[in-house]
């Protein structure tokens, strides 16, 4: 009786009950697709949704990358970059109402004025932020200067270590594109406002980019005001790029040949041949050939 009894075969082997295939899956079932494969999304013309994946996990890595230099910051960085930030959203909504009250008054500004109302209005809420990524600050310093707020732009500029020669480039080539009557009279003023404030290598890139856009344009208003703005670059060379861009190739090469630059008079003579000006490029053959004497 002591001795335990050990189970026969037949009760060893439990026979599997209807519960149980119910639960199992049938042999012929396909697998479950993996999780990555249930949460895509085909997109439009038939392909996944990994280009909005990969959007996604480019804005994560620039709002982790904005969070790892706010927490970089002392705390009077952080207050000072606070203090901008209230400045900045003032300063946006009342350009916003100026723009707003300007479209509503039937004026022949009203058109800029919806442009403008409507750029700010299609400006993302995280582009309006100085706590956003380094493309946003340069953004907003840019419009900044656009709307003529130049002390708070210089300020947003220093205290975000912007490239500002970068900034005002872009600046004047937007201010280009204004109206006629209006574009070389707000370039000015940004000219007037940034001389000083960087040295004579920028500020020489600045106006000549500003010769640039209003040579480029059409009208010769436009380009008598880029030619005005050739006696405002430092350096001499730089002086006949600036006369050569707005079409004035007999001032080049006499500025070129008082510097007795044989390269730059090589440029004026190319330049000549291109626009089919002889009397120019008979001046700069004659040089040339003088100097291979």
């Amino acid at each position: 009786d002591l001795v335990p009894k050990l189970p026969s075969q037949s009760a060893a082997v439990r026979r599997p009950s209807r519960a149980d295939d119910r639960r199992r899956p049938p042999q012929d079932a396909a697998p479950a697709p993996a999780a990555d494969q249930q949460h895509a999304t085909p997109s439009i013309n038939g392909s996944s949704g990994g280009g909005v994946a990969k959007r996604r996990r480019s804005a994560a890595s620039a709002a982790s990358a904005a969070s790892a230099g706010i927490e970089a910051m002392s705390g009077s960085e952080l207050l000072k970059l606070i203090t901008l930030q209230s400045q900045l959203s003032r300063a946006l909504m009342s350009s916003h109402a100026a723009s707003a009250s300007g479209g509503s008054s039937g004026t022949g500004s009203s058109s800029s004025s919806r442009s403008n109302q409507q750029q700010q209005q299609q400006a993302a809420p995280a582009a309006l932020s100085l706590f956003g990524p380094h493309g946003h600050k340069c953004a907003l310093a840019e419009q900044l200067l656009v709307a003529n707020n130049f002390e708070l732009a210089f300020q947003i500029m220093h205290e975000c270590r912007l490239p500002v020669r970068d900034i005002c480039q872009q600046a004047v080539c937007k201010l280009a594109l204004a109206s006629k009557r209006q574009a070389a009279t707000r370039i000015n003023d940004l000219l007037r406002n940034i001389k000083g404030t960087i040295d004579d290598d920028d500020w020489d890139l600045v106006v000549e980019a500003a010769i640039a856009a209003l040579a480029s344009s059409d009208g010769g208003d436009d380009v008598r005001s880029a030619e005005k703005l050739v006696g405002k670059l430092v350096g001499p060379e730089r002086r006949v790029i600036g006369y050569l861009r707005c079409g004035k190739l007999k001032t080049a090469y006499l500025t070129a040949v008082k510097l007795n630059s044989r390269p730059l008079v090589m440029q004026i003579r190319d330049e000549a041949q291109r626009t089919d000006s002889r009397s120019v490029l008979e001046l700069c053959q004659k040089y040339l050939a003088q100097q291979l004497d």
